[in-house]
């Protein structure tokens, strides 16, 4: 493989609590409202100051759970996260059921708070609906919500949160939750699917809705709707994944000639295998400031190993230490996005961010309330990255842009796109950041 020497413009990666946290403050946001309280007559809730709980640094560890992850739960400075916008105890009041079946129950939320149980009609559809009389600034904001799928025929439930501006214009924020899931609580951090421009100061609407592809049946909770203060700008992350060799004969040189480092995440028993990086590769993409982070044996799915699901993941880590990889073992990707109930229940103990990638938007809330399930973009698509780029440049929010590097179109294509990001970047629109970085912030 080709050596690549450590360049001096590229980022060195930050390791836990050394990369600080510039937020845009929630000046003129009169849009957080106590859910104990109706709408005035124009339109204007009351805010509810919160107080946030910080998150701990996760530490590798063999231990396993005593707990299933039902039982468990998000850990408790996830429920913490962000200003609570709605937690439904008004919700008969305040929000009105636009399609399926929804209602009220007590004590079943996330954290035990209230929560709306919602079931899809006969054409799949289940949609909740808070509409504003007076348009409410949500000016540098950003919504996270909380969803348990109780039970489902998809492969995996498609949840949108719909926000609408007095044009009329419409921003979705969509993830996929797998069925494999099911039972357990996530957050739903999902940033817009597209780079239009929308009027956040100018909110009219708020929609919540499940559609069911083929008109399936699909019954939900969701609970513990919050706002979370925007960041000054977007951020664009780039990672490897699949350990073949095109990752450091191609796309790291690009990278690299960018002034950028990155993040591979390496299945350890491939790496030295025909046609695929290996240990040296990765030890010189590491100390020119890149990542090493963790990926499955064989790259196989984590639904595949049923109860052995952890130890599998454990097993990855170990090799990858034994192999002089540590430093950034804190950072995970699903294989092909997906997850478990079970990855839910140990993520936290293993790592301080998971990245999935079974959702449909192009990026993720830059802040990041559930970083068990951080949405991540299969970015083989060039188009579908760039306009993940774009949106991250628009809505400030982050792209997380996995490749699998031998299926980019050309080294020109793969530069030409890098090659924007550049320009966003000399524009103050973005910033770029390796997993680590991202991880640091977060927590």
């Amino acid at each position: 493989m080709t050596e690549m020497a450590p360049n001096n413009h590229v980022r060195r990666r930050a390791f836990l609590g050394t990369v600080g946290a510039a937020f845009v403050g929630l000046a003129g946001c009169s849009g957080s409202p106590d859910s104990s309280q109706t709408e005035t007559e124009t339109g204007t809730p009351t805010p509810a100051p919160e107080t946030t709980t910080p998150r701990p640094t996760t530490t590798n560890t063999t231990e396993p759970p005593t707990e299933t992850p039902a039982q468990r739960g998000p850990p408790e400075w996830v429920a913490a996260a962000g200003e609570l916008y709605d937690d439904f105890a008004l919700f008969d009041q305040n929000w009105r059921v636009d399609s399926g079946a929804a209602s009220l129950v007590e004590g079943e939320g996330f954290g035990g708070h209230p929560g709306v149980r919602m079931e899809t009609s006969d054409r799949g559809l289940a949609r909740i609906e808070r509409k504003y009389w007076q348009p409410q600034d949500f000016s540098n904001t950003e919504f996270s919500f909380a969803v348990k799928i109780e039970e489902t025929t998809e492969s995996a439930a498609t949840v949108t949160l719909q926000l609408q501006d007095i044009e009329g214009r419409e921003m979705n924020h969509t993830d996929e939750i797998p069925s494999a899931a099911t039972g357990e609580w996530v957050r739903i951090d999902a940033g817009t699917t597209d780079a239009d421009r929308f009027d956040l100061s100018q909110l009219t609407h708020v929609r919540i809705e499940h559609f069911a592809r083929d008109s399936g049946e699909t019954t939900l909770l969701v609970s513990d709707v919050r706002t979370h203060p925007a960041r000054e700008k977007g951020a664009v992350v780039f990672a490897l994944e699949d350990d073949h060799e095109t990752n450091v004969t191609l796309a790291a040189p690009v990278l690299r000639e960018a002034g950028y480092a990155g993040g591979v995440f390496a299945s350890p028993d491939r790496l030295g295998s025909s046609g695929e990086s290996s240990v040296e590769d990765y030890r010189t993409l590491s100390d020119a400031g890149w990542d090493i982070g963790v990926n499955t044996l064989g790259h196989n799915s984590l639904s595949s190993y049923g109860s052995d699901e952890r130890a599998a993941v454990e097993e990855a880590i170990a090799r990858l230490q034994s192999k002089g990889f540590d430093g950034a073992l804190n950072v995970f990707r699903a294989p092909h996005g997906d997850y478990t109930a079970a990855t839910l229940g140990y993520a936290p103990d293993l790592f301080d961010m998971t990245f999935t990638g079974v959702g449909r938007s192009a990026g993720t809330n830059s802040a990041i309330s559930d970083p068990r399930t951080v949405l991540s973009l299969d970015a083989d698509d060039l188009e579908k990255a760039r306009t993940a780029v774009e949106a991250a440049a628009t809505h400030r929010q982050t792209a997380v842009l996995f490749f699998h590097a031998r299926h980019i179109e050309s080294r020109e294509a793969f530069a030409d796109l890098v090659g924007r990001v550049q320009r966003l970047e000399s524009e103050g629109a973005l910033e770029v950041l390796t997993p680590t970085e991202l991880a640091a912030r977060t927590v």
